[in-house]
């Protein structure tokens, strides 16, 4: 035991895992598709909720899901850095539910919060022939290129697509926290 806890002392110690949420894809040859959607990392000496963006691939399951059904979410568990005994430290990172079963235990779980957009009077992308007073999501386009600021600090992508509201929107009545 002794020298189980020398070993111990000489490693630096080990606060974080990292903890990232993949999507992937079967392909028809057998082989797969992964695409990381978010990752960071996670205090092994914390509890509570962690929060991780899935939207995008919400997004694009739910407009291919006819086409290719063979798709899902992965989370892995990684070390903050390389070597046995940081990737032994993220074991400890574990999931649960609020209501534990046998079969739910340790298990990732996602909660997916969604709007009934004709609530709002949402008629999705902005129609140049339409009402301007009927909600709708119009492009804006954040070139990233064009931003002073932005060349020393984002690399890539070049821009991404924002998109805003635009006309009579009703705003949603409750908040989420997350």
């Amino acid at each position: 035991q002794k020298r189980y806890t020398a070993e111990r002392k000489s490693h630096r110690p080990v606060t974080n895992a990292r903890v990232s949420i993949y999507w992937v894809e079967m392909l028809p040859d057998g082989s797969n598709r992964t695409s990381l959607v978010d990752s960071r990392l996670i205090s092994i000496h914390e509890t509570g909720w962690k929060s991780f963006d899935v939207t995008q691939a919400v997004h694009y399951w739910s407009k291919t899901q006819q086409s290719t059904p063979n798709m899902h979410l992965e989370v892995w568990i990684e070390g903050e850095r390389p070597g046995s005994y940081a990737a032994e430290m993220a074991k400890s990172v574990r999931f649960t539910t609020q209501e534990q079963t046998v079969n739910t235990l340790g298990k990732p779980e996602l909660i997916l919060y969604t709007l009934n957009l004709d609530e709002y009077g949402s008629r999705g992308d902005c129609d140049t022939n339409q009402n301007k007073d009927v909600c709708c999501r119009e492009q804006h386009f954040i070139d990233f290129r064009a931003l002073t600021w932005t060349q020393y600090w984002i690399i890539e992508p070049a821009g991404y697509q924002a998109y805003r509201c635009t006309g009579g929107c009703k705003q949603p009545s409750r908040s989420y926290g997350y």
